[in-house]
């Protein structure tokens, strides 16, 4: 019998919803849920064996868009749209968290009491001269915002022993009194290198270098040789000083290692092809680079056993050769993890183009769950939305870039702390942002 038209169309009408019904019940609802299934169906299990792992070697690669193909007897990666792992990344950053059998291959962290959460950091000027910070509106205040953990305040060593042996503690009793009342943790950010008094340069070998980034950029200024012991020991004894009068309090969570340094607490000196020989001329040579760190190091750990000390990562010079500038960044980050129970990894210049191509957030989230971790954003947001994402959008650019830093490593770790400039910590439009990504950081009641 022929079918009349109109009934054929019914049919197939009713044929194509069934079948539209059907592949709806297998396709998962959201984008991390159809990773999850993907890695599933292809063969990954949790707590399976390495190679076989569900959250280490398929979810996780796949997130961080470097899954390779499988090797002999271990299943594939499944192909997922670039566009579907970035969705999962910024509607849950922490997914694929809750594997326990897989992050129980880190070894729990022991030792002091470390940063977590969200941290606000002040400004400074070109001299590296640290600006306290803005309370004069209460419902925009760091110190009392429920939206963060800590204050992570910068200023100079010159800005606090201006003259050898004479101190102005003023602004970091402020800090302390205030983070106090406020019930949040203290990092202090000390910076020689160009910010060492005038007084602590005398007799020490010295040069003058540009400044290459942050305030001042451009402008040149007297820089000591990292591994001058009259330039170290006066810095290790200004430490001394700072560890008697705050080691003590319960608030004061990290303390920057610094000394080898220049324009900040970063590892950096001034790498500009004009600079490498007047860095020959002074004697720069890697292993002079690292013994300073070694000392910085030991000298950190006696002043402050009550707090961890930060490293934040930035290549060696490439001296005599580009290989150096590895090695001895390397080697630096060795001797900084021989104190576990201390020593912090930090990578400043966090943002939402961020990738394990770079080698400070790469090795930062390598080192999630052994030692405190944690990131400094690249630029505030509110300020500089391009820079940190989209330009225009300082919501979605800080949301990127934060999504970014969560992003857990292969054991399902994450970062425990960031840091994040004070114009966006007081941004009233941001605040739901800092509320959720609070939440994700925050490990304890301080």
């Amino acid at each position: 019998m022929r079918e009349s038209p109109m009934r054929i169309a019914i049919i197939l009408q009713m044929v194509i919803a069934f079948e539209g019904a059907a592949i709806a019940k297998t396709l998962p609802s959201g984008a991390c849920e159809r990773i999850k299934s993907a890695c599933e169906d292809a063969g990954f299990t949790r707590g399976g064996g390495k190679g076989h792992r569900l959250q280490a070697d398929c979810v996780a690669p796949i997130l961080r868009g470097t899954s390779q193909p499988g090797r002999p007897g271990e299943p594939a990666v499944p192909p997922i749209e670039p566009q579907v792992a970035q969705e999962c990344r910024l509607r849950n950053p922490n997914f694929g968290q809750d594997a326990a059998p897989e992050a129980a291959a880190v070894a729990p962290r022991t030792g002091v009491a470390a940063p977590h959460g969200i941290s606000a950091v002040n400004a400074v000027d070109a001299q590296r001269v640290g600006k306290l910070f803005e309370t004069s509106d209460p419902k925009l205040d760091v110190y009392d915002n429920p939206n963060t953990s800590g204050v992570s305040f910068r200023t100079s060593w010159a800005d606090v022993e201006p003259e050898e042996g004479k101190f102005d503690f003023a602004k970091l009793d402020a800090v302390f009194e205030r983070a106090e009342k406020g019930h949040k943790w203290v990092a202090l950010v000390l910076i020689p290198g160009f910010g060492t008094p005038a007084w602590a340069l005398k007799g020490v070998q010295s040069g003058t270098f540009a400044i290459e980034y942050g305030p001042g950029n451009g402008s040149s200024l007297p820089l000591p040789a990292p591994w001058d012991q009259t330039y170290l020991s006066r810095w290790f004894t200004f430490l001394k000083a700072i560890g008697n009068r705050y080691g003590g309090k319960s608030s004061f969570r990290k303390i920057a290692a610094a000394g080898p340094t220049s324009v900040s607490a970063e590892m950096s000196l001034p790498d500009a092809e004009a600079d490498m020989s007047q860095w020959k001329e002074l004697g720069y040579t890697t292993q002079k680079y690292i013994d300073a760190w070694k000392q910085t190091f030991a000298a950190y750990s006696a002043t402050f056993p009550h707090q961890c000390f930060s490293l934040a990562l930035h290549a060696a010079l490439p001296i005599p050769d580009k290989k150096q500038r590895t090695y001895g960044r390397d080697q630096v980050v060795a001797l900084g993890l021989q104190y576990p129970g201390q020593f912090a990894l930090q990578a400043d210049g966090l943002n939402s183009k961020s990738t394990d191509g770079k080698y400070g957030y790469r090795t930062v989230r390598e080192h999630n769950g052994q030692v405190a971790t944690g990131f400094m954003m690249s630029a505030s947001a509110t300020r500089k939305s391009g820079r940190m994402g989209v330009e225009g959008d300082p919501v979605e650019s800080l949301r990127l870039s934060i999504a970014t830093g969560l992003v857990p490593n292969d054991h399902g770790q994450v970062i425990d702390y960031i840091e994040l400039y004070e114009p966006d910590v007081v941004n009233p439009a941001l605040q739901p942002l800092l509320h959720d990504t609070q939440q994700k950081l925050s490990k304890d009641p301080q």
